[in-house]
């Protein structure tokens, strides 16, 4: 007859048996999954289509480009002094939104002499042509609290805010959204 430490020994070693068995499974399940869905690419047809079958190229590349390379080293680097520095895909294009005051405006117009102005937010556009999947960061008196009123919004902050947001519901814009905040760093001014 086996003793009463036996019997609960031998039940603590299955639960630990169990527990450990599911985990290693819910590993290989998550791997799994993982090295699946880093083969799959979502791709955008660059010609335009003339009804008849053919399509000419708008770069003279014809077939399916990517939206982004997900290879972050590639990106293009963006510095905004005393706000951040920024990776972004290297097929898009970043927008400088400026701000002039009025005196900059008067001067432009009597010496027709262009200056730049004060850089307040950055425009990410991707090559999808919708509006909705532009990236826009910062902006002119435009908070963290402010943006949570597009589809998607994450913040910076320390002791500046820097917010970024979109309306896109495309996944591949989404994932680049992803990418784009985290290797995103602040650069805050040392006054």
């Amino acid at each position: 007859m086996e003793s009463f430490d036996d019997l609960d020994n031998k039940r603590d070693f299955k639960k630990i048996f169990i527990i450990g068995g599911s985990i290693l499974l819910l590993a290989v399940l998550v791997t799994v999954l993982l090295l699946n869905r880093k083969g799959n690419k979502e791709v955008v047809n660059v010609g335009n289509n003339l009804g008849n079958g053919l399509s000419v190229s708008t770069n003279g590349i014809t077939g399916e480009t990517p939206i982004f390379s997900s290879e972050v080293l590639s990106w293009n680097n963006y510095f905004w002094p005393e706000k951040l520095n920024l990776k972004y895909p290297s097929n898009w294009e970043l927008i400088e939104m400026e701000y002039k005051n009025v005196q900059q405006t008067e001067l432009e117009e009597a010496t027709g002499n262009k200056t730049k102005g004060e850089i307040v937010g950055l425009k990410l556009v991707p090559p999808t042509g919708d509006p909705k999947d532009e990236i826009i960061i910062g902006g002119r008196f435009v908070s963290c609290a402010d943006a949570k009123k597009y589809s998607q919004n994450k913040c910076l902050k320390n002791k500046i805010q820097v917010p970024f947001y979109t309306d896109s519901q495309n996944t591949d814009i989404l994932s680049a959204f992803d990418l784009i905040f985290q290797n995103a760093l602040l650069v805050e001014s040392l006054k």
